[in-house]
């Protein structure tokens, strides 16, 4: 796996349980009411779809590894750039349906490809 798919794996990890984390144990209702909450959620969700897109260019079979790759990025687009459209029960429910699932498959990803491009100068000291 070239080193910037890998990266790409990192950021949408890191972007997926930062959302988790932010929104455990908020209600819908409290996300509604939280402005900063919500645009640090869709911020997010920028940066997951902008790395799942670049990921389609770095390493298209890798990319095709992750359900739903393809909606990723379409929902990154509407954020961008049909922010006036954007449904918040939409986005709540990628959150509690999508996410977590999202979060699994790129750890286990990004950590099976480890594995594999760990040299010994990336390996923990002893």
């Amino acid at each position: 796996m070239p080193h910037e798919a890998r990266a790409l794996l990192w950021d949408m990890l890191d972007a997926s349980q930062f959302i988790l984390d932010d929104i455990e144990g908020v209600t819908f209702e409290e996300y509604l009411s939280n402005r900063r909450l919500r645009q640090s959620v869709e911020r997010s969700f920028m940066t997951i779809g902008e790395a799942a897109r670049r990921l389609e260019s770095v390493d298209p079979q890798l990319a095709n590894r992750i359900a739903g790759l393809r909606q990723i990025v379409n929902f990154r687009n509407v954020i961008v750039h049909e922010y006036d459209e954007l449904e918040q029960p939409q986005v709540w429910e990628i959150i509690k349906d999508f996410l977590p699932q999202l979060r699994d498959e790129t750890r286990k990803l990004y950590e099976s490809e480890r594995d594999s491009t760990e040299s010994d100068i990336d390996a923990p000291l002893q």
